[in-house]
């Protein structure tokens, strides 16, 4: 494979020293197909074809007739009038060692050491064919790793057919491929060309190395753009009635009753597997939700230190407000949809102002909040951390982020202290509430074609306790402590559901891969369960928390509208809707194709 990628370059870079128009060529995901050994091509331009599938992967047949039409054709060289003749190509040997030319790319070496040790020569994307020399396994179906157990009697039935696990998954950024192919505008010359290069290098690193190793899930039926809750306009969110609300939440207050049984029958569980990232798609292959995998430095490291900064802060905080004589309830809020501690350190208001304005709850508490997200703080590192999943897995709603940022810190002088976001939310257990765990709501004043970033700490049973419900999706997701989880909460009535309690159907390992029954199962826990048999506080998820990273749909809607509010733009006769169309067509839920 290794030999295979390096003929390809070196053929094309050959090619570009004779004819330097072949650099500004544009390989898209349409262009180039890298990782199919049996027959590379780049279709568009015809510039190379047909590499063998026999022992000499460095035999190639350049369709030199394909090329000399497409230069030709080529602007530059109608406006300079050259001929082009490409005979002498002939005597042009493709078999030269590949260190002979060095590959151009901002990449520090061709190949790169994946985090779990293995090398990027020995990668071939699940769903391809190898070469018949190759010792790679062909296409199997996942095994399973884990297995839903049904109580004898219970009604309850979990369709395996609604979401359908996929094994190879098409990225928006440079899909399956190890290649760096920039896509540089035609008028962009010297450092700013360097930088536009960069910032792609960057979103291809970042792609490379959250996308490695995930496990993609394509709902049947589920469609975003149909099912989710767009307000009119398209700013925000949409309520969910409160009879919705409050039914589901009689039902799960009620476990013993068979109503949540059948409320929940149609859920389907996507539980963690170890080391494994997880993208959830709808009946098109959207993304819609994306879950972060636990590395080691996050368990071993990160996580320890989120657990006692967190309550470092909120202690901070706290202590502030008393000192200045400010209410406890100005930071605890007990709402309908959460019990818990609900901190928002930086909340801009555009309903009463003219324009954006931090806070009194920002203005009061800015000194700890800076001290606590200052450069190289534990929180900061956690926040960059997250920022980087974000804009590697939707790049579209990272652009729309920055440039809102960009506006914002022009216009009014506003920094987004939290990474890509204004607002930061922090969801800490306290006396008298032991544990984060939210009712059905949705956050429908968050930007519509956009997403928040959950982060869940603490340490608890996260095998049966604190699933999250998509109610619109369909799907109910486990959330170990230490993971990510970015969707548009804006768009989904969401809550949090116990399986032990309102399922009773915890994730079950079985010897020999038996049929799971109550004699023979084995809960599956991510930390060792034998060591939490007497662990009260574990089994209940008391301590679980979460940090929450949201831009509200005002922040979004101001900066590209260019005026503080709606009532004024409509005033000024501006379109004041979101252009829905043009955000899919910008894969603002990137496309996973099967």
């Amino acid at each position: 494979m290794v030999e295979l990628k390096h003929s390809m370059r070196t053929a094309f870079n050959v090619l570009a020293q004779r004819f330097p128009d072949l650099n500004r060529v544009k390989l898209s995901a349409q262009d180039v197909d890298i990782w199919q050994p049996k027959h590379i091509q780049l279709e568009s331009l015809g510039v190379l074809r047909n590499f063998s599938n026999v022992s000499d992967l460095q035999n190639t047949d350049p369709d030199l007739e394909a090329l000399e039409d497409w230069v030709k054709n080529s602007q530059s060289c109608q406006d300079s009038g050259m001929q082009v003749d490409l005979q002498s190509l002939d005597i042009v040997d493709f078999t030269i060692p590949c260190e002979d030319i060095p590959y151009n790319s901002d990449s520090d070496s061709d190949m790169e050491i994946a985090s779990d040790g293995s090398n990027d020569k020995d990668y071939v994307p699940e769903g391809r064919k190898p070469q018949k020399s190759s010792s790679y396994a062909s296409k199997m179906p996942r095994k399973n790793v884990s297995k839903t157990m049904v109580p004898s009697g219970s009604p309850l039935q979990l369709p395996q057919d609604v979401y359908d696990q996929v094994q190879t998954a098409q990225a928006l950024f440079n899909p399956c491929t190890h290649e760096f192919t920039p896509s540089l505008p035609e008028n962009l010359h010297g450092k700013p060309r360097k930088r536009e290069r960069k910032r792609q290098h960057r979103r291809w690193s970042l792609y490379k190395r959250f996308s490695r190793n995930t496990e993609v899930h394509i709902a049947n039926s589920f469609h975003v753009e149909k099912d989710g809750r767009f307000s009119k306009p398209a700013w925000m969110g949409q309520k969910a009635s409160a009879d919705v609300r409050q039914n589901i939440t009689e039902a799960l207050e009620k476990p013993s009753s068979n109503v949540a049984r059948e409320m929940l029958s149609g859920i389907t569980l996507i539980p963690y597997i170890g080391h494994k990232a997880t993208a959830v798609c709808d009946s098109v292959g959207r993304m819609f939700l994306y879950r972060s995998s636990l590395t080691e430095d996050m368990v071993h490291q990160l996580l320890p230190k989120v657990n006692q900064t967190a309550q470092a802060f909120f202690s901070s905080i706290r202590t502030l407000m008393a000192t200045t004589g400010s209410p406890l309830q100005d930071m605890i809020g007990i709402t309908k949809r959460h019990v818990h501690l609900l901190l928002l350190p930086s909340f801009f208001d555009l309903l009463l102002f003219q324009q954006p304005k931090a806070s009194k709850f920002q203005q009061a508490n800015d000194p700890v909040i800076t001290r606590f997200f200052e450069q190289g703080s534990v929180l900061q590192c956690l926040t960059a951390f997250g920022c980087n999943i974000l804009e590697a897995q939707f790049p579209a709603i990272a652009e729309r982020y920055k440039e809102s940022i960009n506006y914002m810190k022009d216009t009014y002088g506003i920094e987004a202290k939290f990474g890509l976001f204004f607002n930061f939310c922090l969801n800490s257990p306290r006396k008298g509430v032991k544990r984060v765990f939210c009712k059905p709501h949705v956050d429908w004043k968050n930007v519509a074609f956009g997403v928040c970033m959950i982060f869940f700490y603490g340490h608890f049973n996260h095998r049966e306790k604190c699933w999250l419900v998509i109610w619109e999706a369909g799907i109910a997701v486990e959330l170990p402590a230490g993971v990510f989880v970015i969707y548009p909460s804006s768009l989904f009535l969401h809550f949090n559901v116990d399986l032990s309690q309102q399922l009773d159907l915890p994730i079950v390992t079985t010897a020999n891969d038996e049929h799971p029954t109550k004699e023979n199962s084995t809960p599956i826990y991510f930390c060792g369960h034998d060591s939490h048999d007497d662990d009260e506080a574990w089994k209940k998820a008391d301590g679980r928390g979460s940090m929450v990273w949201f831009n509200q749909a005002s922040m979004i809607q101001t900066s590209e509208l260019g005026v503080s509010t709606v009532k004024l733009a409509k005033e000024l006769g501006m379109e004041t809707n979101c252009n829905v169309k043009a955000w899919l067509e910008k894969d603002v839920f990137p496309v996973h194709s099967t």
